[in-house]
């Protein structure tokens, strides 16, 4: 892999939201010999890129492509074809006289401009119908809006002769991320030069382009670009770290059935609140039965908005929105996958009713409630290996070291963390470890008064039939019996647990919550024996 690095310091606002210039050119079958817009010399680029604002910083080639990294972006120069990416203070929009000037305006097939909308960092519209009234005093096109008004949206502006397109094959495929880990951009001021990019990335690059030149810049005091290219493929990409808000760009011309794979190495690498996946189609590719898969989302990113557009030319434009979950949606995904194949008696409906006490008994106890609600969705995560080995392992401290793992990623404080598993580790009726925090009393509490009452009876015998053990058996002393065995009835859990229950419950609200319970449940009982004895 051949890659180029240096370090240089530029002027001007390195900024995230995008803009991009495609120009597409007529080539007629005399043209076969002719390299096209590869003839002009690298100083007719450094023109164009100057009129843009943008300078020349490095350019690697291959037989089809040359690829210029520029001073903020990319510049690609294919014989037909050229494509313009900035950002910052630079203008493609301005660079469009130049190019002219070097190919002619009747040579101009098609032409496309688009921009990346970030309300964060330039407005509602960044003027881009101002942008573009130079291009439609040049070109006749139509405008097209793309996704929310809200974060993500994307303006376009196209003029389309209908001639490039026409019986061809293309793609363009970019994935947008914003927002992105405070570590992950901390590490983008720290790159080893003798490195062309953070090698996490290299699988995710392997997947697009696997043997491919690179040349990558790193700027100072922040911001990223690389370009790779083989054959006449290309991936680019573009970092801006920032304080408030940071900004990271994923483009490829390279075609993938299902490109899921590649958004995932990519947003697991810099973790960023919000991914747009955009898909632009055009010529056979356009009316495809089966478009690509831009993205199937995960139990982090959740699918916020899915549209597309047709153009006039003949192209179609795909996106899909996402967001990262708040750390208790992320939970909520993976923990009701674990309870999948649990027993009824602890399963997912039961893990959900103690959320319920707990978010009931919470606030009213001044729990926090993310430690809290995160804890109750897992307390229980740990219960299989418990049935599996007939109560010989805690499934409280195996519920603990399981979650310990599920929450490393999780975007809160470790302090938090550590509460979290002191909550589910201290939950058990049984357990060793006694609650300390206010959220560990309170999910004991819910978890405790999930056993009383009306659902605490239905679930005694629950488990006692998951067990199968029988009704009732007067002739067992119930001092003699033994758990997970088929002895263990719903009755003798109510004499060896159930009935001691109001007693060890830790908050005000829970106690009184569980005075009611525990009523019933004697009543219930002492009904049930007399029924049993043939009394009533």
């Amino acid at each position: 892999m051949k890659t180029k690095q240096e370090k240089k310091r530029f002027s001007g606002t390195y900024d995230g939201p995008e803009k991009k210039l495609e120009i597409q050119l007529k080539i007629h079958h005399t043209d076969r010999g002719d390299k096209g817009l590869r003839t002009f010399p690298v100083e007719a680029w450094k023109k164009v890129a100057g009129a843009g604002r943008a300078k020349i910083i490095s350019v690697i080639s291959t037989d089809a492509l040359d690829a210029y990294l520029l001073s903020e972006s990319s510049l690609f120069i294919w014989k037909d074809k050229l494509l313009m990416i900035t950002c910052g203070d630079t203008s493609p929009v301005m660079a469009v006289p130049e190019i002219i000037s070097l190919t002619g305006k009747d040579r101009i097939s098609r032409i496309m401009y688009v921009k990346k909308i970030n309300n964060h960092t330039n407005g509602k519209d960044a003027g881009f119908a101002k942008e573009t009234e130079t291009l439609e005093r040049l070109f006749p096109g139509k405008h097209y809006h793309l996704a929310s008004h809200d974060d993500n949206h994307m303006h376009f502006f196209n003029s389309g002769r209908g001639e490039a397109d026409r019986g061809s094959a293309g793609i363009t495929f970019q994935i947008y991320m914003h927002d992105f880990d405070n570590a992950v951009m901390k590490g983008f001021g720290n790159i080893d030069t003798s490195s062309a990019f953070p090698s996490e990335l290299l699988p995710v690059f392997n997947k697009v382009i696997p043997h491919m030149a690179v040349d990558s810049h790193m700027f100072e005091p922040s911001g990223f670009s690389l370009n790779g290219i083989h054959k006449e493929q290309y991936l680019t990409m573009h970092v801006t770290p920032g304080r408030e808000w940071s900004y990271v760009s994923f483009e490829t011309n390279v075609f993938i059935d299902d490109y899921t794979d590649v958004v995932s190495g990519m947003v697991s690498f810099f973790k960023p609140q919000r991914v747009s996946v955009v898909l632009s189609l055009n010529g056979q590719l356009r009316d495809a039965a089966s478009p690509p898969v831009l993205f199937r989302g995960s139990d982090v990113y959740s699918e916020r908005e899915k549209k597309s557009v047709d153009l006039d030319y003949g192209g179609r434009v795909l996106c899909q929105n996402f967001s990262r979950n708040a750390p208790v949606e992320i939970i909520v995904r993976v923990a009701e996958h674990l309870f999948k194949d649990s027993n009824g008696s602890h399963d997912w409906e039961h893990t959900q009713r103690v959320v319920r006490m707990c978010n009931k008994i919470g606030k009213t106890e001044g729990a926090e409630m993310d430690v809290l609600t995160i804890a109750a969705y897992l307390h229980d995560i740990g219960r299989c290996r418990q049935d599996s080995s007939n109560g010989k392992i805690c499934h409280a401290a195996a519920g603990s070291e399981m979650a310990e793992t599920i929450i490393e990623n999780l975007d809160i404080t470790q302090e938090k963390k550590n509460n979290i598993l002191h909550c589910i580790k201290s939950h058990r009726f049984r357990g060793q470890v006694i609650p300390e925090t206010t959220e560990a009393k309170v999910l004991f509490d819910a978890d405790k008064l999930d056993a009383m009452g009306a659902i605490g009876v239905a679930r005694a015998y629950l488990f006692a039939g998951e067990l199968g053990a029988m009704l009732h058996n007067p002739d067992n002393n119930i001092e003699n019996t033994h758990p997970y065995s088929k002895d263990d009835t719903g009755y003798r859990e109510y004499m060896v647990k159930l009935r001691k229950i109001k007693d060890k419950i830790m908050t005000d609200e829970g106690r009184r919550l569980a005075e009611e319970r525990h009523s019933f449940m004697d009543d219930f009982f002492k009904r049930f024996l007399k029924e049993h004895n043939g009394e009533c």
